[in-house]
Formats: structure tokens, sequence, C-alpha cells
């Protein structure tokens, strides 16, 4: 990655005392592609007379090796380089353009020239700015306060760069110190998504992700998008199709697929204690079981009876002898006979307990329907607070019981055993670890 420099100049800069001033030794060190000079209205005047800034920084791209543009922002009517706030918006500004300009390039940032105000605001600056910035510290030669300053009138920079032992290696010692403090924007916004992942609240993270800006990096904000389509069922939407198929679980099929997520994405709330949401997810979880169940193991097309609005229809039951079985069931069932009404678990679990004989695939089925009659009424009417005793008391059993009777049905009825059911928690794992910039292992799952 190629580096870029913005330094004010100061009293020290470019030499002083047979060595490089901080602007002149960032340089030496890092050899930046392009450097921008900040000088107030001292500096513009010693730049006018002997062009000494850039003259220095041309003779170490020629002895080094290497290229460097100069970049210049002068401010002549600058009389007072000692107020803090003079220079906070400037160089915020500044540093802004720079990052749009060369989004490619890593921002370096001398701390060290110029005057105390100017230093206080850049060090303040990195820790707030939306996007990294490297703040560099150059040591003096003798390790303490620099003293006295020369005359900056008898500046001669030929007998100066003559005399510099920083061109010396046997002199040369590195002085750079990069300032490690964390920003302090990205912590707080940083623990602030982490916060929101571990409520489930994705869209809430993701948006604190896009405030972070370049702070954050790319891999974590395409997890943080690819979540929050997942949370929505909306998986076949994610991309890039790698991060997809890493994302959601392996299944036979589309159908296996969605359902897996459906569940996997119930046991979310459950685990979060969102048991309303919980509650109200048991009847399309419990539909699609059961559906897949009669349609599956018993060999059943039932769908095939329906309308386009997923109604089961008596007209279309009579039309074979199979679909006149189900309706003598049916029949059978409601006291009045059956009447077209949607396909729904209660159709399904019904056909499930009297043709199969699996009582391991149905028993599960059937328990979690006698639960969800209970848990519908209560997610879709009460306007009480949903407590786990609440639970308890109108459905019979903990939301951990509930979720129990889940997994088991899933079990059996999708033949997967194995299916990651901690899935959002690894997903979460991951993006916290995208947010530190580390590598995640290609070969792991989310």
């Amino acid at each position: 990655m190629a580096d870029l420099l913005f330094s004010p100049v100061g009293g020290t800069d470019p030499i002083s005392f047979e060595r490089d001033g901080g602007l002149l030794h960032i340089c030496r060190r890092y050899h930046p592609d392009r450097v921008m000079l900040y000088l107030s209205k001292e500096m513009v005047e010693h730049q006018a007379r002997d062009d000494r800034y850039r003259a220095a920084l041309r003779l170490l791209a020629e002895e080094d090796g290497f290229p460097m543009e100069i970049l210049s922002e002068e401010r002549p009517g600058l009389e007072n380089p000692h107020i803090f706030d003079v220079f906070y918006q400037d160089f915020e500004r500044l540093l802004r353009n720079l990052h749009r300009s060369y989004p490619r390039h890593r921002i370096l940032v001398n701390l060290s020239s110029g005057t105390p105000a100017m230093k206080s605001a850049l060090a303040v600056l990195i820790n707030l700015l939306d996007f990294p910035v490297m703040g560099i510290q150059v040591d003096s030669p003798n390790r303490r306060h620099n003293g006295r300053r020369e005359d900056p009138q008898e500046f001669d920079l030929a007998l100066y760069w003559e005399c510099d032992l920083d061109r010396m290696p046997e002199h040369y010692v590195d002085r750079c110190r990069v300032l490690h403090s964390e920003n302090l924007r990205a912590k707080l916004q940083g623990q602030a998504l982490e916060a929101h992942l571990e409520a489930g609240d994705y869209r809430a993270a993701l948006e604190v992700g896009r405030q972070m800006g370049d702070l954050l990096p790319l891999q974590a904000r395409q997890l943080l998008e690819a979540a929050c389509l997942r949370e929505r069922q909306e998986w076949r939407r994610i991309q890039p199709l790698e991060l997809r198929e890493k994302m959601i679980p392996k299944a036979k099929g589309d159908e296996e697929r969605d359902i897996f997520e459906y569940l996997i994405g119930l046991r979310s709330r459950q685990q979060r204690g969102a048991l309303v949401d919980f509650l109200r997810g048991l009847t399309p979880a419990l539909y699609r079981l059961s559906l897949y169940a009669v349609e599956h193991q018993l060999k059943l097309p039932i769908r095939r009876y329906c309308d386009g609005r997923e109604r089961l229809i008596r007209d279309r039951l009579n039309t074979d002898e199979t679909g006149r079985r189900v309706l003598r069931l049916l029949d059978n069932t409601y006291p009045k006979g059956y009447k077209d009404t949607f396909l729904a678990s209660e159709q399904c679990c019904k056909i499930l307990e009297v043709w199969s004989d699996d009582q391991a695939l149905k028993q599960p089925l059937l328990m979690l329907r006698d639960v969800e009659k209970n848990a519908r009424n209560l997610a879709a009417h009460t306007i009480v607070p949903v407590t786990e005793e609440f639970v308890r008391r109108s459905c019979g059993c903990s939301s951990s019981q509930i979720l129990t009777l889940i997994q088991s049905a899933a079990g059996q009825v999708l033949e997967c055993p194995n299916l990651i059911w901690d899935s959002y928690e690894r997903m979460n794992e991951h993006i916290k670890k995208a947010m530190t910039a580390l590598p995640v292992d290609a070969d792991t799952a989310i």
C-alpha cells in the first residue's frame, strides 16, 4: 500500500542541529508517494525565501531513489498558530479530501512538527475520523525537548544537508514511533455494533456499521448486509455467491434450506428472549414441517389439491381416490364436514396422526400442534409481557422445551440430525472477527 504524509511544518524542519526534523525523518523512514505540507504565515515566508522544505524533500527523494509528489497548503494569513480551534476543522477538511482523492493510500500524519496547538488538534482528530490514519511521532535526537531553535534566517540548505547525520548509516537511528492509540470513534461504535449483534438486531448493527465508514473493514460490512438479509429470510439475495454458500447451512434442496433457515432463526429468537416472536413463529414452522412430512414421508402430494392461494379445495380432492381418501378423513374430523380452507398444520397433522406408523416422526409434530394452538392465541391476542413464566402457564411447557420439540421434529422430518442450530452465534462471531480485520478461515462455515 502506498503512503501519503500530511505534515504541518515547524521550526525544526527540515533539518536542525545536524539531524532531520520530524517532516524529513518520517519521509526518510516511510518513503511516501505524496506529501502535503501545511504552512502557517511564518513557514510560508521561509518557504518563499529559499524553498527549503520542498528542496529538502526533493534531495531526500533523489538520494534514496523514490518518487515523491509534494503538495502544499499555505496559510499566509495565519498569524495565530497557537490556537487549537483554528486548526481542527481545517485539518479535518484536508484529511477528508486526501482520503477521497487517494482512497488506496495509507495516510500518515506527522504529530511532531508544528505548534503545540497543531499537534494537539491532529492527535484528537485522528481518534475521531471515520477512516483510518496512522499518527507518527518523531523523538528528538537527544530524547528530550529540543530547547533553543537555530536562527531560521540563516538557513543554508546545502550546508545543513551535508552535515545531516541521519544521512549517514553509522549515525542513523529510526526515531519514528507509531501512535497505537485506538480510534475512539471506532471503539465506541464497535461496542454499539456488537451490542446490536447480541440482541439480534442486525438492521441496527448494519446502520452503525455504515456510520463507521471506512473504519469498518469491507468483509465485516458484507457480513452485516448478509446477516440482515438472512434474518428476513431473504438468503437467496446474499451476494457474493461464495458468502451465501458459506453462511447458509447445506441441504438437499432450496425447500429444505428454507425450512432450515427459518427454524435456525426461530431458535435465535428463543435464545435472546424474544418470546412473542418465537411463539408467533411456531405456526409457520409447524406448517412447513408437517407439510414436508406429508409430502415426502407419506408421499402424498397434498398441494396438488390446492388452488393458487393454497386453499385445500373439496372439488379437487374429489378428482381421484387419494384425494377422496383425504376428504373422508377431513369430513370425519370436522363435525359439519370439511369446508374449503387454507392448507395448514391442522390438516397435515391429522393426516400424519391417522396414516403414519412412524411414531418418532409424528409424535413431536403432534405435541407441537397442541402447543401451537395455545401459543398462537397467546401471541396473537395478549398485550401483557410474555415472560418465560407466562409461556409455562399458557402452554404447559417452557420455551426451551418447545425448542427441543422443534429440533426433534426437524431431525426426523428433514432427516438431518446434524443441523447447525447455533449458526447465528457462529455468524456473530465471524462478524466480530471481521471487525478487527482478521481474516476469516475460508474453510470454516459461518
